[in-house]
């Protein structure tokens, strides 16, 4: 996959919008597809943090048939508390 991101911060909220090109080959059948993700992040204290994200917004994959990108959206996907002591804190 390739992506194209852009993300901004507007005071204690970040927004985040990539765009992806998905190519899959198998032997000699290839099938490509454009998708988007989507993510929001606002800073809650000075050292605590939420975000949420929504993966492969839109689009469909296939090479005799075609399927709908795995999706996850703002209420199925990770909600992402984070609290920093010392060090920045990353969510998976």
């Amino acid at each position: 996959a390739l992506t194209l991101a852009y993300g901004k911060k507007m005071g204690m909220l970040g927004l985040g919008l990539g765009v992806k090109y998905v190519s899959e080959k198998i032997d000699d059948e290839s099938a490509t597809a454009f998708t988007a993700d989507l993510g929001i992040k606002a800073d809650v204290m000075e050292n605590l943090s939420i975000g949420l994200s929504a993966q492969n917004l839109f689009g469909e994959i296939g090479y005799t048939e075609t399927f709908k990108l795995p999706h996850e959206d703002l209420r199925s996907n990770h909600m992402c508390p984070e609290y920093s002591f010392f060090t920045t804190a990353e969510c998976t």
